[in-house]
């Protein structure tokens, strides 16, 4: 019968991940944010790291959203032919 492997996840550096999770939440939000911090999540030493980039994911995906609105709501950014 095979066994589940059970090693530890190891990084080489754990800063240098960390950063990667959020330049990856700040560009790609929601989702590739969200995928790498709960990837990093289930390993023990990074969770501190993970609940950081998975907060930041939610945070940065709400702010995007609140510009975006505000940006509609007062007709910046739209092309000529739709002001009309």
């Amino acid at each position: 019968m095979d066994t589940l492997d059970t090693k530890e996840m190891v990084l080489k550096s754990k800063r240098k991940w960390f950063w990667i999770g959020m330049v990856i939440a700040l560009f790609l939000p929601p989702v590739p944010g969200f995928i790498f911090g709960f990837a990093l999540f289930t390993e023990k030493p990074y969770r501190k790291e993970a609940l950081i980039i998975i907060i930041w994911s939610v945070v940065w995906t709400v702010l995007a959203y609140l510009i975006a609105q505000y940006v509609v709501s007062h007709g910046l950014l739209v092309p000529d032919f739709l002001r009309r």
